[in-house]
């Protein structure tokens, strides 16, 4: 019974009133065979709503919601209404055959406001934002620190502009951008959405938007995807575009839920981050110097190695931008392909059309070097060792956490040791190291353990690679001696890669030949000559590039 004394008389109403239409079309359900749309937000998509228009959905009480092929999910509240009858055999005319879910007034309210995100988009066509004609703020001037960033978030919430999800959207992509950030992540909380930043590697909080706010950016996001908005427990992929002034940037989308809502994480594949030379990656003179020689072999593979976010993109990149010229034909596979380069044949990986499929097609292009983006398999494994054998150069990554680690993986794969020794030229292995920001910069003194610690890695480092340090470094650590460390923008501007590398001569067959192990391996591989990761960061660290807290940080040794 109602209590007409209570305050929330008003909510109590409209509560009875809803009821009452969801018995309405339970009956009506039955009464016509047409199921009633179980979930007040289903899921929306952007290329179905777009099918009629927004006075038309609202006219008619009918929704497109969704569209699989020519199939459309319809969302309606009267199953007799002209106006939806009228609606209806249009899209019928036009190939749609159609499946109808009766639906209440408020769930029907719920998917037509998604027309305002639409209306509001800066989308020039679906999977495209152009920020290249923004105006009212100077974002893509210099490099964003986060306090500046927060500014320029602060004043699109305190300025009252028309498209402000649009606006919001401009400045956290731009800003990412500007700030050189890899991936841009977007985290519903209890209260709010967070807004963060991944900078070179690591984590950066950003800002916090009003949940209500991050809602509607989560969604426009999701619009530009084409991804299905309204049903936050499914987890969904997409990508789109964003056009500068100078180049397009490709965007990875990946959204998930979580505990609040859900998650939403951008990943930016800047054209520009893998348009770097391999002598600007950061390699030593003696390593360069094996990296041009054996990308110039006309066979064999070369397999680089290291964790997601290691760089082993760029170097591979590097690598077929080093060898590339008009006399010979390079074709890459790639899942998916995320920076174009001309003149090179780049072939995205599919459902139907896999890394072992791919490959076993593109021998038959005529290719003399072979990219794979991923040795992830044993057919895989196989087809591409073959090809390496069979006079093509082929690039390509494993999972290992070191050079000697990856000939043991590749025998886990079922690749026998003499094939290996036989098809197998170098293994790198790599990480990126932040470097101090050259602006600005302080002298400190490192304390006596983390200086014990540097001299026992100087005592095992190359001699070959100890000529190009500071006067001094050669031999000992000089403890009365300050090294710079950055403090601008969080002391870091950019990275460099730390590598080491195992060259497959003939001491390496001998011991694949004979049957011998990793340890064997290990031992061989520290009379190259080559640098480990960690005495390239502790080289880097002496000559001022990084500070050894980066190099803690990323070679797990603790200094």
């Amino acid at each position: 019974m109602v209590d007409f004394k209570s305050k929330n008389l008003s909510i109590e109403l409209k509560r009875m009133k809803e009821d009452e239409e969801e018995r309405l079309l339970q009956f009506l359900s039955e009464r016509y065979g047409v199921p009633t749309l179980s979930t007040l937000t289903p899921s929306v998509s952007l290329t179905a709503l777009q099918l009629i228009t927004k006075d038309q959905a609202q006219k008619a009480s009918f929704v497109v919601y969704n569209r699989i092929r020519n199939k459309l999910y319809v969302a309606l509240r009267d199953i007799k209404s002209q106006d939806a009858i009228k609606i209806e055999h249009d899209l019928i005319s036009r190939g749609f055959s159609i499946e109808k879910y009766l639906a209440s007034t408020k769930t029907l309210k719920k998917i037509i406001s998604y027309y305002d995100d639409i209306k509001t988009s800066t989308v020039v066509s679906a999977g495209l934002i152009d920020l290249s004609k923004e105006k009212n703020f100077d974002i893509f001037g210099d490099k964003k620190t986060i306090e500046e960033i927060k500014e320029l978030l602060n004043s699109v919430k305190n300025t009252d502009f028309t498209h402000q999800i649009t606006k919001y959207i401009a400045v956290v992509l731009s800003s990412a951008i500007t700030s050189g950030a890899s991936d841009i992540h977007l985290e519903e909380t209890e209260k709010n959405l967070l807004l963060r930043f991944r900078i070179y590697g690591v984590l950066a909080d950003i800002y916090e938007f009003d949940k209500q706010t991050g809602k509607k950016i989560s969604t426009r996001i999701k619009l530009i995807c084409n991804m299905k908005i309204g049903n936050m427990k499914i987890a969904q992929d997409g990508r789109f575009t964003i056009k500068t002034s100078d180049r397009d940037i490709e965007s990875r989308v990946s959204s998930i839920p979580n505990s609040y809502g859900g998650s939403v994480v951008i990943r930016l594949l800047d054209p520009k981050t893998t348009q770097v030379g391999l002598k600007n990656l950061g390699i030593s003179e003696n390593l360069l110097s094996v990296f041009n020689k054996e990308i110039k072999k006309p066979y064999g593979m070369i397999v680089v190695t290291g964790p997601t976010g290691s760089g082993k993109t760029t170097t591979l990149y590097s690598f077929l931008r080093a060898v590339l010229t008009p006399q010979i034909k390079i074709i890459t596979l790639e899942e998916p392909v995320e920076y174009h380069i001309d003149g090179i044949v780049q072939t995205p990986i599919t459902k139907d059309y896999s890394f072992a499929t791919g490959l076993r097609s593109i021998l038959r292009q005529d290719p003399n070097v072979i990219l794979v983006g991923e040795i992830r398999d044993p057919e895989v494994a196989k087809v591409a060792i073959d090809a390496a054998l069979t006079g093509h150069l082929v690039f390509s990554t494993l999972h290992t956490n070191n050079v000697s680690g990856a000939i043991p993986r590749l025998m886990e794969l079922g690749i026998p040791p003499k094939t290996i020794a036989s098809a197998l030229n170098l293994i790198v292995a790599q990480r990126l190291i932040r470097k101090i920001c050259p602006e600005t910069k302080e002298k400190f003194q490192p304390s006596d353990g983390v200086c014990e610690n540097i001299k026992k890695v100087l005592q095992n480092m190359p001699e070959t690679t100890k000529k190009d340090l500071p006067e001094g470094f050669s031999s000992t650590f000089k403890t009365n001696t300050e090294y710079t460390k950055g403090k601008c923008r969080g002391g870091y501007s950019g990275q460099t890669g730390l590598y080491e590398a195992l060259l497959v001569n003939e001491k390496i067959k001998e011991i694949l030949f004979s049957g011998g192990g990793e340890e064997e391996i290990k031992k061989e591989v520290s009379k190259q000559g080559f640098l480990t990761i960690t005495q390239d960061g502790v080289r880097k660290f002496l000559l001022g590039q990084t500070t050894i807290e980066e190099v803690s940080r990323v070679t797990g040794m603790v200094f």
